[in-house]
């Protein structure tokens, strides 16, 4: 596989808040899918598929977007709409799209549109219950 920034070299250096987890990847209708083994990585603000899988997939083209990489390069890379799952949970997210063959990774985004916490010791995802309610001036239904 190869490195978009820091995505690949994260896996192999073992940091704390980068592992490994199982995401089915799949058209946003849900007729195309795919199981992968996605690097998560806490420190990563958005998520990122390669072309090859947006391909793959038939990912919606949702345009272009500017990006910073981990080193301070700056990148335009395609948007995409996917339908992800994880642990049982689906969402049809923005993904950014880096080049052919680079590691799908799940960041942050991902992490808060699924309500999952993480068990950076552990490795592990913790689904939550949103509480939008205790953060806000907003009347209960």
């Amino acid at each position: 596989m190869r490195s978009f920034g820091r995505v690949a070299s994260g896996r192999r250096g073992r940091r704390l808040g980068v592992f490994t987890g199982a995401v089915t990847f799949a058209s946003p209708d849900g007729t195309r899918s795919v199981d992968i083994e996605a690097v998560i990585d806490t420190g990563a603000e958005y998520s990122l598929i390669g072309q090859d899988l947006a391909d793959r997939l038939g990912a919606i083209d949702l345009g272009n977007d500017e990006v910073v990489l981990a080193e301070g390069t700056v990148h335009t890379v395609k948007l995409a709409g996917v339908r992800l799952e994880m642990q049982g949970r689906v969402r049809v997210l923005t993904l950014w799209v880096g080049p052919a063959g680079v590691e799908a990774l799940i960041g942050a985004n991902c992490l808060a549109a699924f309500s999952f916490g993480v068990d950076p010791q552990g490795e592990q995802l913790i689904p939550q219950v949103p509480r939008l309610l205790a953060f806000t001036n907003w009347p209960t239904w």
